[in-house]
């Protein structure tokens, strides 16, 4: 059984006595027998060598709520499979503070140092190319595109059916010297293009299958935007982007390599089903997988040929991932009964935060907050479906700003979060690098100041029942009540480990009771994702359906402000998935936003229009955005490491690091 603590090994050393009797020496003939003295005979002490005691091994025990199905990199995404290769592949670019970092690599890409350029070709009719809507299609007469040096929507042209010049984006990446897989072969630039090419047909096989999930690999979703991949020498590859397409992503375009000198002869339909790539896959991180044992356990142990052995790391020797379920109390015990030193995060054990706590502030365990990587918000229904049966409320931007003004966010941080959440204000957390310092409207808590906004719009509680009517408020009939309903994403049926499942109504009765407050009346309603997420037309969320809606979206470092243009108003053009589900529209931010996703990271441009889109949604408040949350990563209290790195996916990003201390 692993105790969790490093064991201290008593050695005892025996000393073994060489028992050697002196011989009695010839006496000397002027002794007489009486005068002879008497010998005592005597014994000199031999201590035999103290073996070297073999330290034990540093094992380090990771509990995790579900086995993995496979850790196929190419396998649909789950969390237990991202949190294992994490240990297998370090990198091979990681991200920290909405910053990338290399790992394999000499240096990430950059336009200044001239390792990503762009430069001008020449397209003709059939090509592929990116059109100005950011769209790969195939080149012909009337496709609006950007021609070369053109950014904005209002250099576009249409095609006319001749040669023309586009931007080309080509970025080069210089893998380290002397990186090696586990198995101590080269891993060379070949490898990268390798696992570019097993993408090229994964994407093949999933438009075959008609498969419409999440992407098994970021490399997937680059195939369509890849012009070329290459392999320049045996440590440098070239990324060159279809024309139109510039990536501001593009120092992550390094495709993970794949060990080719295993997997070369093997069809991808047999890649994820063998057990050197579905079950025990190599890789040049600091671990190597030796074990799975079905229904308990992966084993893997320290990798010799890791690039960062020199560093002594990592620090453990054996790594374990234990198959737990999602008991919290059970999991809790295994942890301070020492068969755990980590319970992941899908280990039922987030929402019991408040318990938790207690044990941390008693000195049994440590709580690891991880923040930033997902924010609730709750969207505004402003523009509803026609037959929706109520006038559109939340077409008036003061109203919204007077409902946000209602809204205690710090109380959902300190209640639900036990204080490690951040209140956010916009599409992007406030510690990323375009928001710090903005100065944008940030609504504070501010009930008096909402009451009197409310009342000034019309909206009076004449008959003192507690909840606002209209009253002289333009296009709604007097007497119609400020009430809401309020339908928040139940992921309790679609994910049973998900935190969600206890937070997300908590944070809806905290809203509510605010809104009451407020004299706003709400009716909370939580959904099942077969009703929240339906598409089409008589979709809850989708077809616009909804007064007030909660749910979550990922961070990102670039700022999505796409999520709020009008293009991505659900309707029949984009299958009923567009992510305007509220139905704003203002053309100047979608053009700041268009400007924005058009302009590359360090340059003017991508600053100023980023920074006017903020300024825009702040302005407009499309949506509340609530609290950037906090996932609870639970450990033994000497374990030092879990927790950093806010915009990665999974805690083990950094496993290698990991430590106990005295």
């Amino acid at each position: 059984m692993v105790t969790g603590r490093i064991a201290q090994l008593s050695i005892l050393v025996v000393l073994l006595a060489a028992c050697t009797t002196a011989a009695t020496p010839a006496l000397p003939p002027d002794l007489t027998p009486a005068a002879r003295p008497t010998l005592v005979p005597t014994f000199t002490p031999t201590l035999a060598p103290s073996p070297t005691p073999t330290p034990a091994p540093r094992t380090l025990t990771i509990c995790i709520g579900e086995e993995p199905g496979g850790l196929y990199l190419f396998d649909t995404p789950g969390y237990a499979r991202d949190l294992i290769l994490e240990a297998i592949y370090d990198g091979p670019i990681d991200m920290a503070g909405y910053e990338y970092e290399p790992v394999i690599l000499e240096k990430l890409p950059s336009l200044t140092d001239g390792d990503a350029l762009i430069e001008a070709a020449t397209v003709q009719a059939g090509d592929r190319v990116v059109d100005s809507e950011g769209r790969v299609v195939e080149l012909a007469e009337g496709t609006t595109v950007h021609p070369a040096g053109c950014r904005q929507a209002s250099c576009a042209v249409g095609y006319d059916g001749g040669p023309l010049e586009m931007d080309q984006m080509s970025v080069t990446f210089r893998l380290l010297p002397g990186i090696t897989w586990s198995d101590g072969t080269p891993l060379t630039a070949d490898d990268s293009v390798f696992g570019y090419r097993l993408a090229q047909a994964v994407l093949v096989q999933m438009e075959k299958s008609g498969y419409a999930g999440p992407s098994p690999d970021r490399s997937v979703d680059l195939v369509s935007q890849t012009a070329s991949y290459t392999a320049l020498d045996k440590r440098t590859v070239r990324w060159v982007g279809v024309p139109g397409f510039l990536d501001p992503d593009y120092q992550a375009n390094l495709v993970t390599p794949l060990p080719r000198h295993l997997m070369a002869d093997l069809s991808v339909e047999q890649l994820a089903e063998v057990e050197e790539t579905a079950r025990l896959p190599l890789g040049w991180g600091p671990y190597i997988l030796k074990q799975w044992i079905a229904g308990d356990r992966i084993v893997a142990e320290r990798n010799p040929n890791y690039h960062r052995a020199a560093e002594d790391l990592p620090y453990f020797d054996r790594l374990v991932f234990r198959f737990v379920g999602q008991d919290a109390e059970l999991n809790l015990a295994d942890l301070q009964a020492g068969r755990c030193d980590l319970l992941a995060l899908a280990t039922g054990v987030g929402a019991e935060a408040g318990q938790l706590a207690e044990h941390e502030a008693a000195g049994a365990l440590e709580l690891h907050a991880r923040i930033g990587s997902v924010w609730e918000h709750l969207d505004f229904g402003i523009d509803s479906a026609p037959d929706y049966p109520r006038p559109d409320l939340l077409e008036d931007v003061r109203l919204r700003q007077a409902v946000a003004r209602c809204i205690d966010r710090q109380r959902i941080v300190d209640q639900v979060y036990l204080g490690q959440a951040v209140v956010m204000h916009s599409y992007i957390p406030p510690d990323h690098p375009l928001y710090r310092d903005s100065g944008l409207p940030k609504y504070e808590f501010d009930p008096g100041a909402a009451g009197s906004a409310l009342e000034r719009l019309g909206w009076q509680d004449a008959d003192a029942d507690g909840v606002r009517e209209a009253h002289g408020v333009d296009g709604i009939p007097d007497g119609t009540p400020l009430a809401f309903r309020y339908d928040l994403l139940d992921n309790e049926a679609r994910l049973e480990h998900s935190p969600d499942k206890k937070t997300r109504p908590l944070i809806a009765s905290l809203i509510a009771q605010d809104l009451a407050t407020c004299g706003i009346s709400t009716t909370v309603t939580l959904r099942d994702p077969s009703q929240f997420l339906a598409s089409g037309a008589d979709g809850l969320l989708y077809g616009q359906r909804f007064d007030l809606a909660e749910f979550a979206w990922f961070a990102t470092q670039i700022p999505s402000c796409d999520l709020y243009t009008s293009g991505e108003i659900p309707s029949q053009a984009n299958n009923w998935r567009g992510d305007n589900v509220g139905g704003y529209s203002n053309p100047d931010y979608d053009a700041a936003c268009q400007a924005a996703m058009q302009a590359l990271p360090g340059t003017t441009d991508y600053e100023t229009y980023h920074r006017r889109a903020l300024s825009l949604f702040a302005n407009d408040l499309p949506a509340l955005p609530l609290v950037a949350r906090a996932s609870f990563v639970v450990a033994r209290f000497d374990l030092a490491g879990p927790g950093a790195g806010l915009t990665e996916t999974v805690e083990t990003w950094n496993v290698e690091e990991w430590r106990l201390e005295p």
